[in-house]
């Protein structure tokens, strides 16, 4: 084989692990960005609701994560995550591009979530360590629904 070839070979095989020991060290490329709490005034649990941008090739999603009073968020459970649907669902317009939303409380074990008409819903759990998670389609405006008739766990 030609000298050249091998050394340029070789050289591309080691600016390849360069890039690929970056990249491992930066796993998670994408950026986080809390836009509200709701602490249930029970038991402290907070319910993080949130932004997930991954860059210009993405959309933007929006996510609510239920953690301990202690959770970070990167350590919550993901419960809810939308968009906007191409632009079809109502947008939070202070809260950087996410789907307009409202969560909160209602009762000690129930957390509604009211979410923009339109948005395009990928996970919507509905119970989490306890708690059951009510969703509901709306605008801004719209008060939060009450908590269910009590159910057995």
């Amino acid at each position: 084989m030609n000298a050249r070839l091998i050394a340029g070979f070789g050289g591309a095989l080691v600016l390849g692990a360069i890039g690929f020991t970056t990249l491992a060290k930066h796993d998670d490329l994408c950026g986080s960005r809390v836009i509200a709490r709701a602490v249930n005034p029970v038991d402290g649990r907070i319910a993080y609701t949130f932004i997930r941008n991954c860059g210009a090739t993405t959309g933007i999603l929006t996510n609510i994560a239920i953690g301990e009073p202690t959770t970070a968020l990167e350590k919550a459970t993901v419960v809810f995550t939308a968009d906007d649907s191409h632009g079809k669902a109502d947008r939070d317009t202070a809260s950087l591009g996410a789907i307009w939303t409202q969560v909160g409380w209602t009762g000690p074990r129930h957390l509604s979530v009211m979410y923009a008409e339109q948005a395009r819903v990928y996970r919507s759990a509905k119970r989490l360590d306890g708690a059951l998670i009510s969703y509901r389609t709306g605008s801004v405006n719209y008060p939060l629904p009450p908590p269910p008739p009590p159910e057995n766990f």
